[in-house]
């Protein structure tokens, strides 16, 4: 299992310096809210939908376990109700959500052993849908108008479920009689969902009510669906249903359907399905302390639910979920959000965060770069700067409309393909009036995943609403900087994000918000871990993770569509030496000699090459050039102080059996695969010819082959 983190301390030095942010947006006049989506995984993550695909036959039973552990141990007396909403092309189904509501001062259900929350237990006898339908109908007056419903070609004495119109007028509760073309059994459109969802509306004529309540038996549960409702019918009819419960005595009860969108003073945690991963979406915290007791929250729910924010590699490497963390911060009320009614608001933080590549890098996952799933704006197409800086110019020039202010941003905040969802900074809900949720005032940092526990995404979060708050107090106007090669020849290395990251927190500082880059020292070793070290007379040199872009491929046929594929045999190593001494040594790997360069206190190296043969792939000629040798040798002696091998694979070349389990045992894979090479220690290499551009900080050993 995994172990449960500590909670917060009250003597967290990081509430006090919430507390000084929280002080810097008052005095801005500024109220911002803040959410999140964390994202979680089994122990042991097999099958599709912890891979790929955001459905999948264990997925929602985990994100019931972990729905009904974040219940018991925080909201007992909350309700827990399941939703269905995007269907994306190539899925057979809507994806779901689990939810749940809970209010401060009312208990919306008092027995949470009703509700199917983990594995059911198939006790459901075959007449029980029927007996409460029955029982419900007659409950509201209505027992005349409940249907069976059957699937298209099956008997109608073999009902799939039962169906109550159903709706709320006045002070009262009505129906309509169904009179449907084939019979009294209502014919369900063929599919798998839920068959609230596979009502024959369209069969029903115009002065027909059209929306209904159904029951029926699936996977496992006796799932009600509900109808769209105010809130006052809808947790009247939530009542009625637990009472009902009760006396017939039921378990495993999925309630579904509509949710009343006029609900107020409720808090809602939604779970939902998403590619790989389930997404826990955080209701806005008014501040950053609330935010980080959620996140503890979660952390403590998903142990006791088995599940985890860490993903282990076959060869030890650990990384986030794979699915986001991102951040969502707004306004109380999304017209009053202070990205709308603050024009130099959103262009500050625009500029500040093109001006600080660390904060698109530092906190994303393994896929960073243009084809990732959060570039940076520069990042997305030529000449992007100059349409960006023409933008933030064109602040001024519109008026109070929040469409035209957002317009002017939209197209540009995007992917390379157009898509404005994906985005380094999302303002798909500031204000687009043609989407469904586009008008919340929200803007999204996406270039976050999960790391290893909620106090380090707490920490990031800190961070993030410590600089809005800088912004919003102190308005940032530096121009856009044209970092082009440097993006990734610099930003790719730690110890050139890290200086980035301290110049963030020098800022800060400048500006009365006490962040301290410690608080991110466990982050960092977690997120670019040392590999190993060699010993010389130039000092020790540490071998540490690197990020590389992964570049997107051509099309290819998949099926009777195409797809588009990463190419992803690349890694990246940083190479560090204290600057001091590193002349007295050359770094040869596969014996190229690699320039360090000097930076503040060390000299630093990276280098890219290729991990493993793929095809397909970029420069299918390149052969694999794992495990590198790396030599440690003497410039006055000429000989090799010391040496390892550094292998992408287990040393072997074999399989490894199963995906590592625990940290501990990720960690030994990791250290497997440095293979100290002592026969080298005092022989003469003989270096190549290569010699790489010294005015570069990352090298290609690619260009050797």
């Amino acid at each position: 299992m995994a172990r449960s983190p500590a909670p917060p301390r009250s003597a967290d030095p990081r509430r006090t310096c919430a507390d000084r942010v929280e002080s810097t947006l008052h005095t801005a006049g500024i109220r911002l809210t803040m959410g999140g989506e964390p994202t979680y995984i089994p122990l042991d993550p097999v099958g599709e939908e912890w891979s790929t695909t955001a459905l999948g036959p264990t997925k929602l039973p985990m994100a019931r376990l972990f729905a009904g552990a974040y219940l018991r141990r925080f909201h007992p007396g909350a309700l827990v109700t399941q939703f269905y909403g995007k269907q994306y092309p190539n899925e057979s189904l809507p994806r779901w959500t689990l939810s749940i509501s809970h209010h401060p001062g009312r208990v919306l259900w008092p027995d949470t052993s009703r509700l199917l929350l983990g594995e059911p237990s198939n006790t459901h006898a075959p007449g029980t849908a029927a007996t409460l339908g029955d029982k419900l109908a007659a409950s509201l007056g209505l027992a005349s108008y409940l249907r069976p419903a059957h699937e298209a070609g099956s008997p109608n004495n073999h009902p799939k479920g039962w169906v109550l119109p159903l709706d709320f007028s006045g002070n009262s509760w009505r129906s309509h009689n169904w009179k449907m073309p084939r019979g009294e059994s209502v014919t369900l459109i063929p599919g798998d969902s839920s068959i609230g969802l596979r009502l024959p509306l369209g069969e029903l004529p115009d002065t027909f009510l059209k929306r209904a309540l159904t029951l029926e038996i699936k996977d496992g549960g006796l799932e009600i669906f509900l109808p769209p409702l105010a809130s006052g019918p809808y947790f009247r009819l939530i009542g009625i249903l637990h009472g009902l419960a009760g006396s017939l005595d039921l378990h495993d009860l999925i309630i579904s359907g509509y949710f009343p969108p006029d609900a107020r003073g409720l808090l809602r945690f939604t779970f939902a399905s998403d590619p790989g991963v389930i997404e826990v979406n955080l209701p806005p915290a008014t501040n950053w302390k609330t935010y980080q007791t959620y996140l503890h929250r979660l952390d403590l729910a998903a142990a006791d639910a088995g599940l985890r924010t860490t993903k282990f590699h076959f060869n030890g490497f650990t990384q986030g979920s794979g699915g986001g963390a991102h951040l969502c911060f707004g306004g109380a009320v999304a017209k009053r959000s202070p990205f709308l009614t603050r024009r130099n608001f959103l262009p500050g933080v625009l500029r500040y965060f093109q001006n600080h590549p660390s904060l698109a890098y530092a906190f994303s996952g393994m896929f960073v770069g243009s084809s990732s799933q959060a570039p940076r704006v520069d990042e997305t197409g030529t000449n992007i700067l100059h349409e960006l800086e023409l933008a933030l110019n064109g602040t001024e020039k519109i008026d109070s409309d929040p469409f035209l202010f957002a317009l002017l941003f939209r197209d540009l905040l995007t992917d390379c393909s157009g898509n404005t969802h994906r985005a380094e900074i999302s303002i798909d809900k500031l204000w687009n009036p043609s989407s469904p949720t586009g008008t919340m005032g929200i803007i999204e940092f996406r270039a976050i995943e999960a790391p290893s526990d909620g106090t380090m995404l707490g920490t990031i979060a800190l961070l993030f609403r410590a600089i809005l708050a800088r912004i919003a107090r102190h308005p940032f106007h530096a121009p856009l900087i044209p970092w082009d090669h440097q993006l990734q020849d610099r930003f790719f290395l730690p110890s050139l994000l890290w200086s980035d990251i301290q110049a963030v927190v020098k800022d800060l500082a400048r500006h009365g918000i006490p962040f301290q880059e410690k608080w991110l020292g466990d982050f960092w070793a977690w997120r670019f871990p040392v590999f190993g070290t060699l010993s010389g007379p130039a000092g020790t040199l540490r071998v540490r993770h690197a990020l590389e872009a992964w570049p997107l491929l051509g099309e290819q046929p998949l099926g009777a569509a195409t797809a588009r594929a990463i190419d992803s045999s690349n890694e990246r190593l940083e190479f560090t030496v204290p600057s001091a001494r590193h002349d007295r040594a050359m770094l040869l790997v596969q014996g190229v000699p690699l320039p360090l360069r000097r930076h503040g206190n060390s000299a630093v190296a990276g280098l890219t090459f290729r991990a493993h043969y793929r095809v397909p792939s970029l420069h299918p000629h390149i052969l694999a050039q794992s495990p590198l040798l790396i030599e440690w040798v003497d410039r006055t002696t000429g000989r090799v102080s010391s040496a390892a091998e550094w292998h992408s694979w287990r040393p072997n070349g074999e399989a490894y059996e199963s995906r590592p389990q625990t940290a501990d045992e990720a960690a030994l894979r990791v250290a497997g695969r440095w293979i100290p090479r002592p026969d080298r220690t005092g022989k003469r290499p003989k270096p190549s010819k290569f010699v790489p551009d010294p005015a570069r900080w990352t090298h290609d050993l690619r260009a050797v082959a």
